[in-house]
């Protein structure tokens, strides 16, 4: 079994993990636990913390887990893609595949070896997971199980993927051919470059490989206006290509 793996592991790709952070010393240690903790060869994986001028222990903590500090000191305000495009630009060498995350999700050990998986199809060019609640009420995991996940794979059948961004993953060659995130964008920055990609080939969306995200902004905006605002803004996106040009931070 075991030489089976080993054999297994040596065509897995390289990968680099970039996670956006401002100010995150709240959970982006257990994040960063979490992908440490990875079913997958330490010397296929990079992680990339990708830092927006935080003036907590952010920087500190990602150093402490021994990963790699990039200080994002040219994106603008509100622009996650352009903070996380900092992170891309900073890959490995080795690195075919850039997976992208966020501060505060916790991935369960086997994510990114499932998340590889459709990479075996050379015309696969993206894979999305889904996003589920890490500290969300049964309603709150109902919901999302039952509207957004098969939203998110019918998205990916019709040649439109809108799944989450903090469940992105792209060949390293695609993403830079593409120019990367649109700096400009607010939100929907996940969906343009994904909707972008289908053009040099197939984005797959994969439902078995879950990550797990904070509710921090469920809490504070509530239930009710996160799922319409989020739904609501890929919808529009989707139909006249135009995204919300608010989204308030919350820490």
């Amino acid at each position: 079994m075991n030489m089976q793996k080993t054999a297994g592991d040596a065509k897995l790709p390289g990968i680099t993990v970039v996670i956006p952070a401002y100010n995150e010393e709240k959970y982006l240690g257990a994040t960063l636990d979490s992908l440490l903790q990875q079913d997958y060869p330490k010397k296929k994986l990079e992680i990339i913390l990708a830092d927006h001028n935080s003036t907590d222990s952010t920087v500190k903590i990602a150093k402490a887990h021994g990963v790699k500090v990039v200080h994002a000191t040219k994106a603008a305000p509100h622009r996650v893609g352009a903070v996380r495009h900092e992170g891309a630009m900073q890959a490995a060498n080795k690195t075919e595949i850039i997976v992208f995350t966020d501060a505060d999700v916790n991935a369960p050990p086997n994510w990114l070896r499932k998340l590889m998986q459709p990479y075996d199809n050379p015309y696969v060019i993206g894979v999305q997971g889904a996003a589920l609640p890490l500290d969300g009420s049964i309603f709150q995991t109902i919901l999302t199980r039952a509207l957004f996940v098969p939203y998110w794979g019918v998205m990916a059948l019709l040649n439109h993927p809108s799944g989450p961004g903090s469940n992105f993953s792209i060949r390293k060659s695609t993403y830079f051919k593409l120019g990367g995130f649109d700096a400009g964008l607010v939100t929907c920055e996940d969906i343009d470059l994904a909707v972008r990609a289908t053009k040099l080939g197939k984005f797959y969306f994969l439902g078995n490989a879950p990550v797990y995200v904070s509710m921090r902004r469920v809490k504070k905006w509530g239930t009710i206006k996160f799922f319409f605002f989020h739904a609501i803004n890929s919808l529009r996106y989707a139909l006249y290509g135009r995204a919300s040009e608010e989204y308030d931070e919350i820490r």
